[in-house]
């Protein structure tokens, strides 16, 4: 699966960690700021440290590893992917080409791409979350990021 989030540890302390993530698809959603979307962020992280039984287990795993997550700030939410297309498109009108003109596809998917990377429009948030039993988990340490598949 492709990743929907990336993140990146902003501070981390044996009971707690300050998390940035932010969007980098447009089929991220919603901030996975539950304690399974959470927890599903986290364990990307690194080698999961084994979950078998489905849902009802993964819910019980993440209620014990996650004691609580609280939004700090969100940044470019909700979504606004017509408002984003329109950005982006912009500049290829400024230099003439319109849609169905050659190099408007490759504009348009070059700036949709640049779009991802950029943290200042892309859709972030700043999670506080107080950590439980952290076994399931890599250690965790300032600084370090991953991508994740995580969703609510």
């Amino acid at each position: 699966m492709s990743a929907l989030w990336h993140a990146s540890i902003i501070s981390a302390s044996p009971d707690s960690l300050i998390l940035r993530v932010q969007a980098v698809h447009p089929d991220a959603g919603e901030i996975p700021d539950t304690r399974i979307g959470t927890f599903r962020l986290l364990c990307d992280a690194g080698e999961f440290n084994g979950m078998s039984g489905g849902a009802a287990i993964e819910y019980a795993m993440a209620h014990r590893a996650i004691r609580s997550v609280e939004v700090d700030s969100r940044q470019n939410f909700p979504f606004d992917e017509q408002r984003a297309l329109t950005q982006i498109a912009e500049p290829l009108w400024a230099e003439g080409l319109a849609p169905g003109q050659a190099g408007w596809q490759d504009g348009m998917a070059k700036g949709w791409s640049k779009f991802w990377k950029d943290g200042d429009r892309a859709p972030s948030a700043i999670l506080k979350i107080r950590l439980g039993d952290t076994s399931t988990f890599p250690q965790f340490h300032p600084e370090m990021e991953w991508d994740s598949a995580a969703y609510q």
